[in-house]
């Protein structure tokens, strides 16, 4: 929700000028349509999903957008790669890197 997502990006507000969720768009994982929102104000190229599970990897997918994951569970190997992500980090103080990598 976006109390939650406020508190958990509100440092990094430099680097996610926008965010959509679920309060905002009335859809929830993995339909894609916050992603399709969030493509109609920035661009597709602007836009990177960064999350923790299946269904946040099933979203990017079906929206087209890079798929970061955040892996705070401690997801094996082959976990991982089921996910096929773009990236992997293992806290978001790591993201700023890997997008300059991706970019």
């Amino acid at each position: 929700d976006r109390l939650s997502a406020s508190d958990e990006f509100g440092r990094f507000g430099a680097f996610f000028p926008r965010s959509i969720t679920r309060d905002d768009s009335g859809y929830i994982k993995p339909d894609p349509e916050p992603l399709n929102r969030m493509m109609a104000l920035c661009g597709r190229e602007d836009v990177v999903y960064v999350g923790d599970s299946d269904h946040d990897a099933l979203a990017a997918k079906a929206a087209g957008v890079w798929f970061v994951l955040i892996n705070t569970r401690g997801y094996d190997d082959a976990t991982i790669n089921s996910f096929s992500p773009d990236g992997v980090i293992e806290n978001l103080s790591q993201l700023p890197e890997l997008l300059h990598k991706l970019s």
